[in-house]
């Protein structure tokens, strides 16, 4: 088997960026080790089998080199790292499918000398554990043994324990797996869900482990010396994991927001961007009679989540007490500050060296001077023309430019100068066009497609769970129903492994149903080459969809075509 060249392509510019790395190995570690992880990835996905096996050599030294099982500046560990990376370039430029067996060799001789003492983790914080057990000499050999990263503190009760979870905070919960206590099982059933829970038993039972899974355990420790020293990798590793589930999940509810989804809807059919103003209190109201009064709050969650861009546009004054935005401007003659004055343009008499407004010079048809009484002909002879100015109407002031002072109408500051307010900036947002594919997942709506075949007599459920034990996508996005047939639908985005999962489940689900199976995937963009192996593989046909209204016409292609085929 070859390798395709996006395949190539992608392995050769990972591989660099590895080696870039490499030089920072000390610094760099985790992100060296996504780096390889991302290599392993690719080939598994292309069935490479040989590439990802060699580079999974490499992300194991790269783990003890995070854990502290080898040394980040040790060069022979430094050296072998690079000849693996070489080897890797070396394979697939040549199309080769066999690594040197001597670089391996080298892998496995220093992963033989890394320091196995169960401390394979790298931890950023110390973490604060409630050790909720009656047995106090558990709880005691736990506290004589647990890693410096783990502040055990020790609960001898589940009543005790459940006082301790109202008022203390925990990065997580080790708890004895006996849910015969009612307090316990308390914990078990109310806490599983706020906090990471990891069980704790002397026994080490296959059903027991299984219930605790069951009750909301992230793992299970058995109580013996392979389990104390399994303990801290365990506790953080679940502690990591629970923060990244919730991050993707606080990201899931932002992009499932209504007020996201309308923002999210406009970038994408408008093609435009949004300006903020200098009242600035944003209101969406686009092709929609639903306003968004938080636009503000909206905006800048997409943006921390990357999926629109801030820049700036412009500085604006603002209110020097409050901050506020909202100020009017006052225009005012600068000697009396009165703002009622006239604006005319501006004579002066060449030969006593007087000015002022040419209303001033006019006399009937005439012009004469106001302070000599002479009668000005020839411009340019005996007078010029400048400038416009402004003479004040209270106190016959006359000058060029009005005095400029500033009030506040949110908090009512007033008769502030320039110099005195502070300076705001103004932004624009624009949709990150690296997340378009995953908007669009976002924001499509399949009430179309769900219309369509509800008027062939099909019956629709949307968000379809697949309930596999070993699944790893989240919902169907559409399962159709109709006598002995079945449509299953899946949109795809731009991430390989999401495809990858979401293909596969809807293959194995697909073998459990009985009659015809047709089988879709909704696709914004030309399928990279590897997702697009892969839908041929197993029947899926492709729905590629570039413009997000046209969904319905599109399906209805490929429907039709389908069922022709289907009869022949």
């Amino acid at each position: 088997m070859s390798y395709s060249d996006e395949y190539t392509e992608q392995i050769l510019k990972t591989v660099n960026k590895a080696s870039f790395l490499l030089s920072e190995l000390h610094r760099s570690g985790p992100s060296f080790g996504d780096t390889i992880q991302s290599i392993i990835s690719a080939s598994r996905l292309e069935e490479h089998s040989e590439v990802s096996r060699f580079a999974e050599f490499v992300y194991s030294i790269v783990e003890a080199l995070n854990s502290g099982g080898l040394d980040p500046n040790n060069e022979d560990v430094k050296s072998v790292i690079s000849s693996a990376l070489a080897e890797i370039i070396d394979i697939i430029k040549n199309n080769r499918h066999a690594a040197d067996p001597k670089i391996e060799a080298r892998m496995k001789v220093i992963l033989r000398s890394a320091k196995s003492d169960e401390r394979d983790y790298v931890f950023n914080k110390i973490l604060k554990v409630l050790y909720v057990d009656e047995d106090r000499f558990a709880q005691s050999n736990i506290q004589k043994n647990i890693d410096k990263s783990i502040q055990i503190e020790s609960c001898f009760s589940g009543e005790a324990a459940l006082q301790r979870l109202k008022t203390n905070k925990f990065d997580a919960i080790l708890c004895d797996l006996k849910l015969t206590n009612p307090d316990i099982s308390k914990i078990f059933a109310e806490y599983s869900a706020k906090i990471p829970l990891i069980a704790i038993s002397t026994s080490d039972d296959p059903r027991l482990v299984q219930l605790a899974t069951k009750t909301g355990a992230l793992d299970f420790i058995t109580k013996n010396d392979t389990g104390v020293r399994r303990l801290p990798k365990s506790l953080h590793t679940v502690t990591t994991e629970w923060v990244k589930r919730n991050k993707l999940s606080n990201i899931s509810q932002l992009l499932e927001n209504p007020n996201s989804q309308k923002i999210l809807k406009y970038f994408v059919e408008s093609d435009s961007t949004i300006k903020q103003k200098i009242d600035c209190e944003v209101m969406y109201d686009w092709k929609s009679n639903d306003a968004i009064k938080d636009m503000n709050a909206v905006l800048e969650s997409l943006v921390k989540a990357g999926y629109i861009i801030k820049e700036p546009t412009e500085l604006i004054l603002s209110c020097p007490k409050c901050n506020s935005r909202n100020i009017r401007l006052h225009y005012l003659c600068q000697n009396c500050n009165n703002s009622d004055f006239n604006k005319g343009d501006v004579l002066e008499h060449n030969k006593c060296g007087y000015s002022g407004l040419e209303d001033k010079f006019k006399d009937g048809d005439t012009l004469v001077c106001p302070k000599c009484r002479k009668q000005l002909k020839l411009i340019g002879v005996d007078y010029f023309k400048v400038e416009s100015a402004y003479t004040c109407a209270k106190c016959s002031h006359f000058f060029t430019t009005p005095e400029l002072r500033y009030s506040c109408n949110a908090c009512g500051h007033d008769n502030f100068r320039i110099s005195d307010g502070k300076w705001t900036e103004l932004f624009t947002y624009r949709i990150n066009p690296d997340k378009i594919t995953k908007i669009k997942q976002t924001i499509v709506s399949l009430s179309p497609i769900k219309n369509f075949l509800e008027e062939k007599g099909f019956l629709i459920e949307s968000n379809v769970n697949p309930n596999l034990k070993y699944t790893t996508a989240t919902k169907f996005d559409l399962v159709a129903r109709n006598q002995d047939q079945t449509i299953l639908l899946i949109i795809l985005g731009s991430d390989i492994e999401e495809n990858f999962s979401k293909i596969v489940d809807l293959d194995t689900v697909s073998k459990t149903m009985p009659g015809r199976i047709s089988k879709y995937a909704v696709i914004f963009s030309e399928p990279r080459e590897v997702t697009r192996s892969l839908l041929k593989r197993f029947g899926i046909v492709p729905i590629l969809v570039e413009n997000v209204n046209n969904i319905l016409e599109k399906f209805k292609e490929k429907y039709t075509e389908n069922v022709k085929l289907e009869l022949l």
